[in-house]
C-alpha cells in the first residue's frame, strides 16, 4: 500500500490522518518521519481523533515519552527524540505498549532508536515533508506485516 496526499493547511493534515485512521488494523504502528515543524504532531492529533472518536487534545509527549488516547482503539502516541537505544526503550518500559495488538502506536522521530522497526510486526511508514509554510506533502507506505 502506498499512499500520497497533498495537505494545503494543518487542518487539512488531520483531515488526512483521520480518513487513515479508519483504515489501520489494530497491532499496527506507525513511523513519523518529518523535520521539525512538518507536521507529524497535527498528523497524530487527527489520527488520534479518527481512531479513538474522541476529541482529545493531543501534544508531543515529548518529556513523557508515550501518551495514552482511549477510546473506540486506544492510540499509544511516542516521541523517541530523547530517547537513543532499544535498551533504553525497555528500560523506560514502554514495550508493553509497542506490543499491545488492541491498540495502534504512533511514533515520532523513530530514526533516533535504531533497529526499532526490527521488533515491530505490523509497520506502516509516514513521511511528512515540509514543501512552504502551508502546503505539505504525506507519504503513507505500508512497510512490514
Amino acid at each position: 500500500m502506498l499512499k500520497e496526499f497533498k495537505s494545503n493547511s494543518p487542518e487539512e493534515t488531520s483531515n488526512i490522518a483521520q480518513m487513515l485512521a479508519s483504515k489501520i488494523e489494530k497491532g499496527a504502528t506507525l513511523l513519523l518521519h518529518g523535520d521539525l515543524g512538518a507536521g507529524k504532531t497535527m498528523f497524530s492529533s487527527g489520527f488520534v481523533i479518527g481512531a479513538t472518536g474522541e476529541n482529545h487534545n493531543v501534544t508531543s509527549p515529548t518529556f513523557t515519552i508515550v501518551q495514552e488516547y482511549d477510546g473506540k482503539v486506544k492510540v499509544n502516541h511516542f516521541d523517541l527524540y530523547r530517547i537513543g537505544s532499544l535498551d533504553e526503550l525497555e528500560m523506560i518500559g514502554v514495550y508493553e505498549y509497542l506490543f499491545d495488538t488492541s491498540a495502534i502506536c504512533l511514533i515520532e522521530w523513530p530514526e533516533r532508536v535504531s533497529g526499532l522497526e526490527s521488533i515491530l510486526k505490523l509497520v506502516y511508514d509516514v513521511n511528512i515533508e515540509k514543501i512552504d509554510e502551508h502546503t505539505r506533502n504525506i507519504r503513507i507506505q505500508k512497510i512490514k506485516g
